[in-house]
């Protein structure tokens, strides 16, 4: 459950960078490595314990139950029940993540205006 909402927040982190003209692969805390969308990386880290609240009251609703899960060899696997479950629940947290992505832009924008030096501008118009 955790990989699963760690992958479509940072889906979510993608796609609002590329929304907001940014690259996401530039990021500055988390390195630069072949395919490692770093500045998704660098968003998501603040949140990532939105998704942990989430798959957490998942289990205390008893939207998800252990009945929900296998487990074998190769790991713990949701059934399609449980996926159903989780996805019908993700949208309402998604809706919050993506403000707070938005928001977090938003900041890094301002920052980054912030520490543009004169130079770089004089030759705009």
């Amino acid at each position: 459950m955790l990989s699963l909402g760690y992958t479509l927040l940072h889906t979510e982190a993608v796609l609002a960078l590329y929304g907001a003209g940014l690259d996401p692969f530039i990021g500055f805390y988390h390195q630069l490595d072949f395919g490692r969308e770093s500045l998704a990386c660098d968003l998501v880290e603040p949140i990532r314990v939105e998704v942990d609240s989430f798959a957490l009251q998942l289990f205390r609703k008893e939207t998800l139950r252990p009945e929900l899960f296998s487990t074998s060899e190769s790991g713990c696997f949701m059934s399609k029940s449980g996926r159903t479950a989780f996805y019908g629940e993700w949208e309402s947290l998604a809706e919050r993540l993506r403000k707070m992505l938005a928001d977090q832009i938003t900041r890094l924008m301002d920052k980054l205006s912030i520490h543009t030096s004169p130079a770089a501008n004089e030759g705009e118009s």
